[in-house]
């Protein structure tokens, strides 16, 4: 991963934490891959639909817990 890319996929997972975002896991960059520009997988709850991280495409290990009520509220999403 290149490190503009690194870079930018932190700038998204710190908005996202303060846009409200619960951080799960991860989140950093790999202390796995010193050699390499890679981040932590990360888990992301409590997003809401508007969040940045959410409307948002990270192509990196990000993923994000949008939860719902039930099925009508889930079918409802933008």
């Amino acid at each position: 991963m290149r490190t503009t890319a690194c870079a930018c996929s932190l700038v998204y997972i710190e908005k996202g934490k303060a846009e409200g975002a619960r951080l799960v896991v991860g989140g950093g960059k790999s202390q796995r891959f010193v050699k390499g520009y890679c981040i932590e997988p990360t888990l992301l709850a409590d997003v809401d639909n508007r969040m940045t991280i959410a409307q948002e495409q990270i192509f990196r290990p990000v993923l994000v817990v949008i939860p719902f009520d039930d099925d009508a509220e889930l079918l409802g999403k933008d």
